[in-house]
């Protein structure tokens, strides 16, 4: 497996957390939506960004096997 691989899997898992509504994996943000009034849809339209991250990712990064 490939670091790309590996990385982009750690995406899909954060976004598979933050579909569900479950912050806990990012606690700085965690903390901010049970502390303050702010709206946590607006935060939890991450997921998103995740997506075009690992499409990022795989698109600019070319294989690399770990070493």
């Amino acid at each position: 497996m490939n670091t790309t691989d590996v990385f982009t899997k750690k995406l899909a898992l954060w976004d598979s957390f933050v579909q569900k509504g479950d912050t806990e994996i990012f606690p700085t943000l965690s903390n901010l939506l049970t502390s303050s009034d702010v709206n946590a849809k607006e935060f939890l339209d991450i997921s998103q960004h995740l997506k075009d991250l690992a499409n990022h990712v795989d698109r600019d990064f070319p294989e690399h096997e770990v070493v």
